[in-house]
């Protein structure tokens, strides 16, 4: 089970699960959360350990913008209290990540790569050198899941709608980088947990999900072929693809 993540995974040394709040117009960050799970053993990811946590709120010349006021609570004043330059959470975030020689970076959904690339100064070597570290070994955990998982009209889940199904219970504040970041890495991890759970749910996304496009086509050249499939050939097929 879960070959096409476990290929992108197992080389990492830890997985680090991120999230980004934005300005309204500018998508410039205002808020980095992080989560970094490290492996006890580098041939499976049956033993993961908390390794650090992170959050800061990021000050911006942007305007942050109502709507993302009012879903946040970030606010200017907040910002100007607590928030530091990206230069100097930069150098945080470099901190806890360096003791790590080969990581996987996990968000649910690209569009926090988008923020990061509104957010950083490709002039400055260490921002720039930054975004493409993060780029080139990123996980969107959204597409991921998406493939699999929809909802009963076909579409694809949010992370709070994806945690319901999966039975995490959800952190007290939404739209949190924090937050989002420990919601997302415990999503992840119930995931590989409850096969009893994803299983179900992958075999009702069947009908509209690309892993049920593969199934199908899976199927018809056993039928072409002249095999018979079973339902126990049938689930394991269903299996290898989560």
């Amino acid at each position: 089970m879960y070959q096409e993540i476990l290929r992108k995974l197992l080389p990492a040394d830890c997985l680090v699960f991120f999230d980004l709040e934005a300005t309204e117009i500018r998508h410039q960050a205002i808020s980095f959360g992080m989560v970094g799970l490290k492996k006890k053993s580098g041939k499976s990811l049956g033993e993961l350990e908390e390794a650090f946590s992170y959050h800061t709120y990021l000050k911006t010349e942007d305007n942050i913008g109502e709507f993302v006021e009012n879903l946040t609570g970030i606010t200017p004043e907040l910002i100007e209290k607590e928030g530091k330059t990206f230069s100097e959470a930069l150098v945080e975030i470099l901190n806890l990540l360096r003791p790590f020689s080969k990581k996987v970076y996990l968000s649910y959904s690209d569009s926090d790569l988008m923020i990061l690339a509104h957010t950083i100064h490709k002039k400055i070597n260490v921002e720039d050198n930054f975004f493409r570290m993060i780029s080139n070994s990123y996980l969107d955990l959204q597409n991921y899941y998406s493939k699999r998982i929809l909802s009963e009209k076909g579409k694809t889940l949010s992370l709070f709608k994806l945690a319901s199904l999966l039975q995490v219970e959800e952190e007290d504040r939404k739209h949190d980088a924090l937050s989002d970041s420990i919601l997302l890495k415990n999503v992840f991890l119930q995931y590989f947990k409850r096969e009893d759970l994803v299983y179900p749910l992958a075999i009702r996304s069947l009908q509209t999900s690309v892993i049920g496009k593969e199934i199908k086509s899976y199927l018809l050249e056993e039928v072409l072929a002249g095999r018979e499939v079973s339902l126990s050939s049938f689930e394991q097929k269903v299996r290898t693809l989560l």
